[in-house]
């Protein structure tokens, strides 16, 4: 509501120009635009590999997976950046299609070890040149240079965003 002799909001704005402020610079949000390239860079993923009925998620998961036989899905979410409930649905999907295997781990039978089970393997290693080629067709929007910068300031961004986290007391953003 607008004060009437101020015409502020009870943020202490003007109403009328921060909404104006809002419209004219979502185009330069860096939240709106990661999100924008993230869609993007999904869209491209799922047209490369249609044909393995794989999300860009669910690969993130395997590719996890192989690397680090036997983890748990706790550090999956931490590995891969995928929060816990969407991580559940994930491996959830995975299971049923028979890509992957759990089981209940010795040290702490509340916690399950993933594994990749042989179809899953050989999913894996027949889609990996077409994710490849996603990635190469989504760096090749900025040219190789401009491409290869991106992944370092990114891999910069999530990094230092990860040390703030922890230094403000919020749990690291999983990856």
């Amino acid at each position: 509501m607008l004060d009437a002799k101020t015409g502020l909001g009870q943020s202490g704005r003007k109403r009328k120009k921060a909404q104006g402020a809002r419209a004219d610079t979502i185009d330069k949000s860096i939240i709106h635009l990661l999100h924008r390239a993230s869609q993007r860079a999904s869209e491209i993923f799922a047209q490369e590999t249609r044909d393995f009925d794989l999300t860009a998620r669910q690969y993130a998961v395997i590719t996890t997976v192989a690397q680090h036989e036997g983890l748990s899905q706790t550090d999956l979410v931490r590995l891969t950046g995928i929060d816990r409930s969407t991580l559940a649905d994930v491996v959830q999907r995975l299971l049923k299609r028979g890509v992957i295997q759990r089981e209940r781990t010795t040290e702490d039978g509340r916690t399950y070890a993933v594994r990749l089970s042989a179809e899953g393997r050989e999913l894996l290693e027949a889609i990996k040149p077409y994710a490849r080629r996603a990635d190469r067709l989504v760096l090749a929007c900025l040219g190789d240079e401009d491409g290869k910068a991106a992944a370092q300031i990114l891999s910069r961004l999530l990094r230092r965003a990860d040390e703030q986290a922890q230094v403000d007391g919020f749990e690291q953003s999983p990856r």
